[in-house]
């Protein structure tokens, strides 16, 4: 899974590491920081939010459901906001595009 190292606060303050809410961090005195995303979808965007986007062609979220193929320049609307569909280009239109 992929990894990002989160900023180590300094001693004696605590904080709580959430990785997106679907990861583990690597944490206490020997651990270094990285969030492992626990979920199938996830990725890790940024070290400020780990765990919070869609790898592409995944939506939903949980980041689990699959884009559909999108013919004719189509991309399908991704991500943890995304709905799944096909955006098309003017002039196609179908659930992938075709038309």
């Amino acid at each position: 899974w992929p990894k990002a190292r989160l900023l180590k606060q300094p001693e004696g303050i605590s904080f709580k590491v959430v990785c997106g809410g679907v990861g583990t961090c690597n944490d206490g005195n020997t651990g270094d920081g990285t969030c492992t995303c626990d979920m199938s979808g996830h990725w890790l965007d940024l070290p400020t939010a780990p765990c919070s986007a869609c790898q592409p062609g995944y939506w939903g979220v949980s980041c689990n459901l699959t884009c559909p193929v999108c013919e004719n320049g189509g991309v399908c609307d991704e991500g943890v906001l995304g709905t799944g569909e096909c955006l098309c280009q003017p002039g196609y239109w179908g659930p992938t595009c075709k038309g």
